[in-house]
């Protein structure tokens, strides 16, 4: 109802977009009025032929100031590596200051099915994968980052042992509360927040 009310009285086709690595992908829903992209999380972060990665999501960034993920499942340990694209997708949504719009089976907080694991074994099943799912890149934060939100490091995926996933996915989740607010907004380059705020009123949906 949000992207109907949204794009109301705009026009909204599929468009060939290239992103990274000037690999030609089709995105169905795109608005180019207002900037906006509706895309299916399948396509976004899960097992296609040739799976996204920071590169794609950079791109997507700088073409849209609004997206639309749709269908975003609660995610699962035993696929740690679409785990992994959604975190990194929504770091670069983020530190890019664009304005994400989820349309998502489980609450923020509900999102990762850890199977009853404490946050050790959590991190000794995450840290055990050594599956290169970025390319050259992989996208990293140390704890001590959490003060400072946009300071975001690459590091290759020789490093990946550094990485502590379990904080990565909570300040995704964190992120993704704050990115609801209207003070994330205000700080986006999103043309239309007003007119996004009163569409999802209109749709009852949160600002």
């Amino acid at each position: 109802r949000l992207w109907d009310a949204y794009t109301a009285n705009t026009h909204v086709a599929a468009h060939v977009c290239e992103l990274g690595h000037k690999r030609r992908v089709m995105l169905e829903s795109v608005c180019e009025e207002l900037s906006t992209l509706r895309i299916d999380f399948d396509a976004l972060c899960g097992e296609v032929e040739q799976p996204m990665g920071i590169a794609d999501y950079l791109v997507l960034a700088t073409l849209f100031d609004v997206i639309f993920v749709t269908n975003l499942p609660q995610l699962d340990l035993s696929d740690l590596d679409t785990v992994r694209r959604w975190i990194s997708f929504v770091d670069v949504m983020y530190d890019e200051k664009i304005v994400l719009v989820i349309d998502s089976h489980k609450p923020i907080d509900e999102l990762l099915f850890d199977h009853g694991l404490d946050d050790e074994e959590l991190s000794r099943k995450l840290l055990g994968s050594k599956t290169d799912i970025m390319g050259d890149e992989y996208l990293a934060q140390t704890v001590h980052d959490l003060d400072q939100p946009g300071d975001v490091q690459y590091h290759t995926v020789a490093d990946q042992q550094h990485v502590d996933e379990i904080f990565a996915f909570n300040r995704m989740r964190s992120r993704l509360h704050e990115m609801q607010g209207r003070a994330y907004l205000s700080s986006s380059d999103a043309l239309n927040q007003d007119q996004l705020i009163a569409a999802a009123e209109a749709a009852g949906a949160p600002p």
